[in-house]
């Protein structure tokens, strides 16, 4: 049973991050904008993404989900920020 429901669970933050965990952002593509429904669990995987904050700063993120699961964050690009 217990296995079952981790299943459930992690079958659930995966479908929110992979349905809906960002849309496309500007045309160069060098941005990706987060959605307005956030994420709500994220799996712990670790490819890092700078992200825009609403204050204008930066900060980096384990992965695109995380940072938009944050609502100070209004987009993120690949890398690590510089």
């Amino acid at each position: 049973m217990m296995l079952r429901c981790f299943s459930i669970v992690l079958l659930v933050s995966l479908g929110a991050c992979a349905t809906g965990s960002s849309r496309p952002g500007p045309a160069d593509g060098s941005a990706t904008v987060c959605p307005e429904l956030r994420p709500q669990i994220c799996t712990m995987d670790y490819t890092p993404v700078c992200a825009e904050l609403q204050d204008a700063g930066s900060m980096t993120y384990p992965n695109a989900c995380s940072a938009c699961a944050d609502v100070k964050v209004i987009s993120h690009r690949a890398g690590a920020c510089e």
